[in-house]
């Protein structure tokens, strides 16, 4: 439950050491996640089960390297393809997945502010509110079912490189 790569990386410590062994490796895309992301906004599109949100985060070509923050927009509009215009890059972005989660994808494919749909809480309505570990584990496997999905086709979007599997 971190956004932070070196407390995960912490976390991973501690269970390689309970565990003698855990053979978990970060995960590379055979291209560069800041550029396919770009072009979600503009030549290459999304496919499958994602959709734009409303938010990203570009940055401008150069040293000094200005950073654009759109939020509330149209992702697609003439504001943000101004941007891509002049070069910029998209280093950030809010995205749906099957209208069931919404999440901010980063550059270096850190997923933040996941979100599910009220679709997805509603599906355990029928069990017992006094029952609160079956709720909780009900709504921890529907949860982690469709982030098992999610991050799937995730990789299809960037075509993983196979040796990243292949350590495993």
């Amino acid at each position: 439950n971190t956004s932070s790569r070196s407390k995960a990386e912490d976390f991973l410590a501690l269970l390689r050491s309970a565990l003698g062994s855990l053979p978990v490796t970060n995960i590379t895309p055979g291209r560069d996640a800041s550029e396919t992301m770009t072009g979600w906004l503009g030549s290459a599109p999304l496919v499958g089960l994602f959709s734009l949100g409303d938010e990203a985060e570009l940055h401008e070509p150069g040293d000094e390297s200005p950073i654009t923050k759109v939020k509330q927009q149209d992702l697609l509009g003439p504001e943000v393809s101004l941007l891509l215009e002049s070069d910029a890059r998209v280093t950030k972005v809010s995205l749906y997945y099957a209208d069931l989660v919404s999440f901010v994808l980063h550059d270096d494919l850190s997923i933040k502010r996941i979100k599910f749909s009220d679709i997805i809480s509603d599906q355990n309505n029928d069990i017992d509110c006094d029952d609160y570990v079956a709720r909780i584990d009900a709504d921890f496997t529907l949860m982690t079912s469709e982030l098992n999905k999610m991050i799937t086709d995730l990789h299809g979007e960037f075509a993983f490189n196979a040796r990243d599997y292949l350590d495993v």
